[in-house]
């Protein structure tokens, strides 16, 4: 199997990550043309997810060693839901009523349109260790947008002033994204930020999934 260039996953372990499983999907996900939408009609490669679903979660991380199974298992959901296959992701997520479960759980129903749910499975997270990160990237994608849409500078300054991420807000705009016209500038920066909010969580996923 080729190495991943996928350097951020694995820190602690970054040669042996290089030649695990998901490691390979993370980086086949990575080559994707376009930023997942918001709300996928479909998932993006099926055969992909047959390739992640049909493999047990030790051969997912082999050669690494799985010190926890449930992160292990919410890392396998987070993959399929970069993939945009939602309702396997919810499939595997849905009984790991963890911090970290629900926060994936979350993104799941976002992501489907079902966002008074989202919000639900938000509520069970509280404060997650990645938020700080998260709204920290969402500054810098925000910066990135800003000349091609003055309205973007409405939600870079909803996220300084609000000094914490709010998930609960993002819901809202994804919503927002749904039924109104908001301009590609906008489009942009809500998918560019799910993203990085999907990488973030599969980090931190993992680490912990080893031991971290």
């Amino acid at each position: 199997m080729e190495g991943s260039r996928y350097t951020s996953l694995g820190e602690m372990d970054r040669s042996s990550f290089f030649y695990t499983r998901v490691a390979f999907f993370i980086e086949v996900l990575e080559r994707r043309d376009a930023t997942p939408d918001l709300k996928p009609l479909r998932p993006w490669k099926s055969d992909l997810t047959d390739e992640i679903n049909n493999l047990p979660i030790a051969d997912l991380f082999s050669p690494i060693v799985i010190k926890d199974a449930e992160y292990a298992e919410v890392m396998k959901a987070g993959v399929l839901l970069w993939n945009d296959e939602l309702d396997l992701a919810h499939t595997v997520c849905q009984n790991i009523e963890t911090q970290t479960g629900s926060y994936w759980h979350g993104i799941m129903h976002r992501r489907e349109g079902d966002y008074d749910n989202a919000k639900h499975w938000f509520r069970k997270v509280g404060e997650h260790p990645v938020f700080p990160k998260l709204r920290k990237r969402a500054l810098r994608v925000g910066e990135e947008t800003i000349e091609s849409s003055p309205h973007q500078q409405q939600y870079s300054d909803a996220i300084e002033t609000a000094e914490k991420w709010d998930p609960f807000q993002f819901v809202d705009w994804c919503a927002d994204a749904e039924t109104k016209s908001m301009g590609p500038a906008i489009e942009y920066f809500l998918k560019k930020t799910q993203l990085v909010e999907i990488r973030l969580l599969l980090e931190f996923s993992y680490q912990k999934a080893i031991g971290g």
